[in-house]
């Protein structure tokens, strides 16, 4: 069964990452898009530059708390080893 979670983990570990990532890209789209039409090509650019930091940035906050929770996840496992009882 450890095998399975473990291939499990690594498989949302790599989507967490493609996330960050897809963010990055559709904040940039975004901001490209809003800033063109709202001030012309020079507009879209720093729209472009903002809309994709902006992304970025989200994106790398919902991968932190993925990472957070995994964390947690993995020292939950390890105190519950500590402190059960041998088996007798």
């Amino acid at each position: 069964m450890e095998g399975f979670r473990g291939f499990i983990i690594r498989t949302a570990e790599v989507f967490v990452l493609v996330l960050v990532v897809v963010a990055a890209f559709m904040g940039a789209v975004s901001g490209w898009s809003s800033g063109a039409m709202a001030a012309g090509a020079f507009g879209g650019l720093i729209g472009l530059i903002i809309g994709g930091a902006i992304g970025f940035v989200l994106g790398c906050v919902g991968a932190a708390y993925f990472f957070l929770f995994l964390e947690i996840a993995e020292n939950t496992r390890v105190m519950r080893r500590y402190y059960e009882p041998p088996p007798q």
